[in-house]
């Protein structure tokens, strides 16, 4: 079976020095890895360094599938409409041709804010913002969920939203890579655990 991403001792480096400590990871399909570390030790710069964002300052990475990256920050426009959010989405990130996209309406009605559509982002709670950023996993899926503190500011309700996400993103042989400091995956497959270690810069 092909792994979806290799990482081999990838490290980023910022001023010469590195961020985080040099990792290795094997990503196979149906495979999720849990990323912890202490706070400022590089999960996030390490997750977007897998997602290509930033470069790989040593080491070699090697991506075979579609991947799809929600940060930190939701990443939604404020002056636009949550259905004019994901439909931009949408057109923006394409589908994977094997995976079935969502609508726009049924993606927002599963992410629980279906009474929401014609409402504006801006005015929308810190939850209810980051269900809509984790809703264009619905209408833009990919192989690979790249995924930093998917779990901020959502309530238990939420949470287990996303944990029904990710359970069954993985039994159609999806994988994913979660960086996550308080509030873990509570999933009914198997959980493998990546500690990154804070390199030089952080010491």
């Amino acid at each position: 079976m092909k792994p979806y991403l290799v990482a081999s001792q990838v490290s980023f480096h910022r001023h010469s020095e590195a961020v985080f400590q040099p990792v290795d990871l094997n990503l196979l399909p149906a495979a999720l890895c849990v990323v912890t570390g202490a706070n400022g030790s590089g999960k996030t710069t390490l997750i977007r360094t897998l997602a290509g964002i930033l470069p790989v300052s040593e080491g070699s990475l090697e991506r075979n599938a579609a991947m799809a990256f929600i940060g930190h920050r939701p990443g939604i426009k404020d002056d636009l409409t949550c259905i004019e959010n994901l439909s931009f989405m949408q057109r923006f990130y394409p589908s994977h041709p094997t995976r079935e996209a969502l609508g726009a309406h049924q993606a927002l009605k599963q992410a629980g804010l279906g009474c929401h559509v014609r409402r504006l982002a801006g005015h929308l709670s810190a939850g209810q913002r980051r269900r809509l950023a984790l809703a264009r996993l619905l209408v833009s899926p990919a192989d690979v969920w790249l995924l930093d503190e998917p779990y901020t500011s959502l309530d238990t309700a939420a949470c287990q939203w996303v944990d029904g996400l990710l359970d069954h993103h993985l039994a159609s042989h999806g994988a994913a890579i979660v960086t996550a400091h308080q509030r873990q995956p509570a999933l009914t497959h198997t959980i493998d655990r990546l500690e990154v270690i804070a390199g030089a810069r952080a010491t």
